[in-house]
């Protein structure tokens, strides 16, 4: 079961990394065919004004390298240390603001057999890796299995009645 944890944690690593890759790359490629066309027309100002274009895609690319570096570092110690801890109680599905649409994201209120409430993250998808085997919308009441510094829901397992 812990291998199953770690390809999901790994998963949480990859996706982030993908889409610096990804959205990046697209803005650069633009940003030097409007930059060659540009060139092409012996427009300057024009030029120029893709210089700068592309030197603040560079400087975005940077700051977004540092902020997924910060972000990872728990899924790193979890799957390091294979530090996994379970609960026990009541879970309920939520959403933050924009995330049925986009910019948000989807987590569990987890109200534990002792009255003590917290709240565990649903970890992004990645294709490649294992999928997290957790309850749809609604209440449920089982155990949940969770990384410990991450606070990313791993496996649900629902009591039996």
């Amino acid at each position: 079961m812990e291998q199953q944890f770690v390809s999901i944690l790994k998963g949480t690593l990859v996706m982030p990394w993908f889409w610096l890759g990804v959205a990046p790359l697209c803005f650069l490629i633009s940003s030097y065919i409007a930059y060659r066309r540009a060139k092409a027309k012996n427009k300057a100002k024009k030029m120029a004004a893709r210089r700068k274009d592309i030197k603040k895609g560079i400087v975005f690319v940077v700051i977004a390298l540092v902020l997924v570096t910060i972000t990872t570092v728990d899924v790193v110690k979890d799957i390091n240390n294979q530090s996994f801890c379970t609960v026990h109680g009541d879970f309920e599905k939520g959403y933050s603001s924009g995330a049925r649409g986009s910019g948000g994201y989807a987590y569990y209120t987890v109200i534990t057999d002792d009255g003590e409430e917290f709240q565990l993250h649903m970890p992004p998808m990645c294709w490649p890796f294992e999928k997290p085997d957790l309850p749809k919308n609604g209440t449920h009441h089982g155990t949940m299995w969770y990384g410990e510094n991450s606070h990313y829901a791993l496996k649900f397992v629902p009591d039996m009645d």
